[in-house]
């Protein structure tokens, strides 16, 4: 069900006001390109933005991790983008959605992804940290945005 949800969908059921018009900028003509994309079909640049955008990552997350499921170093401009942007979440999203901590830990577990960026690299330790961390805590309700 989550693949089919689009942002116009999300803002609907959060009660969230986004204007009908393209803002003037690359993001806003960006989120208006992807408004009624179902997540599912979202590119790694669109997770990628969507992401370091903390837009919606109650709902974008879990179908990232599903993407990273087949390339743990996917992404656009790099491989290990998409970690390094999950990366740049909150520990409070990870600690408010205990189950995507744990799929991602899973992820991380099941696989030693090699690579020479230092960013990815550092994305990597920090994740596998934070996904330990809200494994081990009492978790969350889910808080919603990130």
């Amino acid at each position: 069900m989550m693949l089919r949800l689009t942002f116009r969908r999300i803002e609907r059921c959060k009660g969230v006001a986004v204007s009908e018009e393209g803002a003037d900028s690359g993001l806003g003509d960006w989120y208006q390109s992807v408004r009624d994309k179902p997540l599912g079909e979202f590119s790694n640049k669109d997770f990628g933005i969507a992401c370091r955008q903390r837009l919606y990552g109650e709902f974008v997350v879990p179908v990232l991790l599903t993407r990273l499921e087949s390339d743990l170093l996917a992404g656009d401009m790099y491989e290990g983008e998409l970690l390094v942007a999950l990366a740049g979440l909150p520990r409070d999203f990870w600690v408010n959605n205990p189950v995507a901590a744990c799929v991602l830990g899973t992820l991380l577990d099941s696989s030693a992804p090699e690579s020479d960026d230092e960013d990815v690299i550092v994305a990597l330790k920090h994740l596998r940290s934070v996904a330990r961390a809200a494994g081990s805590g009492s978790g969350g309700s889910g808080s919603g945005l990130i």
